[in-house]
């Protein structure tokens, strides 16, 4: 609803004469829809993109900047911003917006695995709890605990699946982010540059093979 009433105000239903009215108009509905879609990268880039296709390059930089602090982990904004202020040759601010998009994706990673842990540990402690009440038990007690000990081994080895499906995500994510800031230091600023991003690259966490096949460079694990 929220895209259909932009795409409605940008064909000029009040037949405005006055460009900078129909402008007005529009951005004042992807504002609207802005405080009510904050967390949806998709519409912040709409409105950059119109911005900038009516040579409103502030307020378009604007929209990606904000947009960016509201949805932290967009690739969508992050890739945005950066090829805007490469076509510029702004090069650090490349930089620094692709390198804030990693520290973003390795904070999650942080949260990803402190959360798995916290919910294991739980378990665990439960688990002693319930071995420690074995020991007195009568048998219907005993039935419920065991019951109880099976339910939670399953609960574990569930968020041990979840844990390396989203691991594996945004490792992938990651790896990602890294490519675009290795290409980019490449195009700005020659092979030395992209090698000294893939030299900090290959020591991150958490990061998935295809860092080696995108530097040209053979995986470990494929030499020998």
């Amino acid at each position: 609803m929220w895209k259909a009433w932009i795409e409605w105000e940008k064909t000029n239903p009040l037949n405005l004469d006055n460009e900078n009215a129909v402008y007005t108009r529009v951005i004042y509905a992807y504002k609207q829809a802005m405080m009510n879609m904050r967390f949806y990268p998709e519409i912040w880039y709409s409105a950059a993109e119109y911005a900038k296709s009516k040579s409103r390059d502030s307020d378009s930089i604007e929209y990606m900047k904000n947009g960016i602090k509201a949805n932290k982990l967009s690739f969508l904004l992050h890739y945005q911003f950066a090829e805007n202020e490469e076509s510029n040759h702004r090069i650090s601010e490349v930089r620094s917006t692709l390198e804030s998009l990693i520290s973003n994706l390795s904070q999650e990673y942080e949260k990803i695995q402190k959360m798995a842990e916290f919910m294991t540990l739980q378990l665990d402690a439960e688990d002693e709890m319930d071995s420690k009440l074995l020991q007195e038990a009568t048998k219907e007690d005993w039935d419920v605990i065991v019951e109880r000990q099976t339910r939670r081994r399953g609960q574990k080895e569930g968020i041990a699946r979840e844990q390396e499906v989203r691991v594996d995500n945004i490792a992938s994510e990651t790896t990602n982010a890294w490519i675009a800031l290795m290409q980019a230091m490449r195009r700005a600023e020659g092979i030395k540059s992209a090698r000294q991003i893939f030299a900090r690259a290959r020591k991150a966490k958490p990061l998935s093979h295809h860092i080696f096949v995108a530097s040209g460079t053979k995986h470990p694990s494929m030499v020998g």
